[in-house]
């Protein structure tokens, strides 16, 4: 159930769960990257939880916003957002600038065939300020940019797609047809694995999973040092 409240020069958003409740021992896990409570194994068909690391990081980043928590075994969880009440008018509203050359937000396509991870890191990204576009294969990339009219500052792919492709037949299938020298980042479960170019020249990293948010960062910031692709906390 979701709800809110008027509390003076506050508001408060609030989410009610029903369900069994999260013991007290395990109340500050649940906001760590990958963690779950009933799955130590991190199999991932049971979700990736990110979601949560993923709301405490941005409501840091806010001034003035509160994110609480309450939960008893047996009888269910309530998280709220606190944001201060505002006033504003049509002429506070600035129209997004999302042509290639303000330097202000990315445009990456991530290439995952599991669609829970595709989700996941197409909703990271997003919450880091980018423009992001998702799809299971590169025959959907291809689209995407064809629709767009539009290369991708960066490419994002899961090294082992379906029917036997590789996020690196994607990349090349992205070269070839555009021209292009799209950075890319290789996405692996294999501790093993190596990844390379036919084009040197083609940035290429990669990351091995599960995937930390802090690394991914490091990595965007190393791959795209001209722009400011990852929004960074104010002082």
């Amino acid at each position: 159930m979701l709800g809110g409240i008027v509390r003076g020069d506050k508001i408060e958003i609030a989410i009610y769960d029903s369900g069994i409740g999260i013991a007290a021992e395990h109340q500050q896990d649940i906001f760590a990257e990958f963690f779950q409570v009933a799955n130590r194994e991190r199999d991932q068909r049971q979700g990736l939880r990110l979601g949560l690391a993923i709301v405490r990081r941005s409501i840091e980043m806010l001034n003035g916003h509160r994110l609480d928590f309450v939960s008893r075994v047996g009888r269910g969880s309530r998280f709220s957002i606190t944001l201060p009440r505002v006033a504003i008018t049509s002429e506070q509203i600035l129209p997004l600038d999302r042509s290639p050359s303000s330097g202000r937000i990315p445009g990456s396509y991530v290439v995952d065939d599991e669609p829970r991870v595709l989700q996941v890191l197409v909703e990271l990204l997003r919450n880091w300020g980018c423009l992001v576009e998702g799809g299971r294969s590169g025959v959907e990339v291809m689209c995407a940019v064809n629709q767009n009219e539009r290369l991708p500052d960066l490419l994002i792919a899961d090294l082992r797609l379906a029917n036997g492709e590789t996020g690196l037949d994607v990349a090349r299938l992205l070269h070839r047809s555009m021209s292009a020298q799209t950075p890319v980042l290789i996405l692996t479960g294999d501790p093993i694995a190596n990844v390379a170019l036919d084009d040197t020249r083609v940035p290429l990293k990669l990351i091995h999973k599960p995937i930390v948010d802090t690394m991914l960062r490091e990595v965007l910031e190393d791959l795209l040092p001209a722009r400011q692709y990852v929004c960074s906390p104010p002082p």
